[in-house]
């Protein structure tokens, strides 16, 4: 409010510039009306006291009490740590995001949303201490999962996860007997392993059976991992097994059995 040195307002259109020590005022100048001229304060990013002046002609406001001192504080800002495992999963593994926010003195909880770096999102909604949230990626890369979180002022936190393919079964052969008698069966047993937390299954079993004697050379195709054979010559048979699951992906493992000659009273039908 500008007033003449009688007290009454000043003629309409008298200009008053506006000056502040701290964030910014627009417009800087404006013409009065009914004595008064408005402008409009906002606060920058810089914490402190902004002390706002006006002057018109020869009149200034920047002595009390005709100074405004306007306190700028921080706003709360919550912040989101996060925690992913595993940290190099394969495709179709679960990936376990752990977000944990700490909330500023005087803040609120915030709402956060996760981003997956696939295209695909989640929102957790309000979170006000650590929680998880799973995502299943379905193609190998790198990607970048980023939260944000919005309380009285938005924050954003990101990490990375590296896909990998799938890793191969193990794969563990056995042989009972091992020194069979000719003649005698013998049981092959594949044991198959998948990776932990692995959503593949096995398909089949591919066997391969090498002899010294043609007649005894086989491969086949069995949907169980239980084989077995009798070997009517002496020497020593190989037998490899391969897995393989429904996507495709492929583990071996091979033994050897020593087949001896028949002794006593051991006989060969």
């Amino acid at each position: 409010m500008v007033v003449e040195e009688a007290g009454t307002p000043v003629p309409d259109g008298t200009l008053v510039r506006f000056g502040a020590t701290l964030g910014r005022l627009e417009p800087a100048e404006a013409p009065t009306r009914a004595g008064i001229a408005r402008t409009t304060f906002t606060a920058g990013d810089t914490i402190g006291t902004a002390r706002i002046v006006a002057t018109s002609g020869a009149a200034v406001s920047g002595t009390e009490p005709n100074a405004l001192e306007i306190a700028i504080k921080v706003t709360p800002t919550a912040t989101v740590g996060l925690g992913v495992n595993p940290a190099a999963p394969s495709v179709g593994q679960p990936v376990t995001l752990t977000v944990t926010p700490t909330i500023a003195t005087d803040g609120q909880p915030p709402t956060i949303d996760v981003s997956w770096g696939d295209g695909a999102s989640t929102s957790l909604g309000i979170v006000s201490g650590p929680r998880t949230a799973t995502h299943v990626y379905g193609a190998t890369g790198t990607y970048t999962i980023t939260t944000t979180a919005v309380a009285e002022k938005a924050s954003v936190s990101s990490t990375t996860v590296t896909v990998g393919h799938q890793a191969a079964p193990s794969v563990n052969i056995t042989a009972v007997p091992i020194m069979p008698a000719r003649c005698a069966p013998v049981t092959f047993t594949a044991t198959a392993t998948l990776p932990p937390n692995d959503t593949g299954t096995i398909a089949r079993y591919e066997w391969d059976i090498r002899s010294g004697t043609v007649a005894e050379v086989e491969a086949l195709s069995t949907t169980g991992n239980i084989l077995s054979r009798v070997f009517r010559t002496t020497g020593t048979k190989t037998v490899t097994v391969e897995v393989v699951t429904t996507d495709g992906r492929r583990g071996s493992s091979q033994a050897q059995i020593s087949v001896r000659e028949l002794t006593g009273t051991e006989t060969c039908n």
